[in-house]
């Protein structure tokens, strides 16, 4: 795949909409309720459609192939630099949240093979 590709792109949302919003789903539909759960999904799906749909709209009529080209001709240098941030910002956040996860992981391994809370730390 090469940097930018259809497919690559395609891949990246995927994986990254599996994991959250997978997990997202099912707390919405515990802490609202699940007629109002499936009414705000609803609701939010139909909002990921629209947004996406004018990006593609937009994209295809000025000949755009990435966010970065999009970004630039709708706001310029400082839309750029906006997504650039919030690219990095989201990584860093990830790259956290596995660390805090794993750590939270071993601690529970480490318990049911034996180690006291008072050694591993709690959970």
């Amino acid at each position: 795949m090469k940097d930018g590709s259809l497919r690559g792109a395609t891949l990246s949302m995927v994986a990254s909409a599996i994991g959250s919003g997978v997990l997202a789903m099912a707390w919405v539909c515990m802490k609202s309720g699940y007629l109002i759960g499936m009414l705000l999904i609803t609701f939010g799906g139909l909002g990921c459609y629209w947004s996406l749909y004018m990006l593609v709209q937009r994209a295809r009529h000025h000949g755009l192939v990435n966010y970065l080209q999009i970004c630039d001709k709708a706001g310029g240098k400082p839309l750029k630099n906006l997504l650039n941030f919030s690219v990095l910002t989201y990584m860093f956040a990830t790259c956290l949240a596995c660390q805090i996860v794993i750590t939270q992981m071993c601690v529970v391994i480490a318990n049911f093979f034996g180690l006291s809370p008072e050694e591993t730390g709690p959970v």
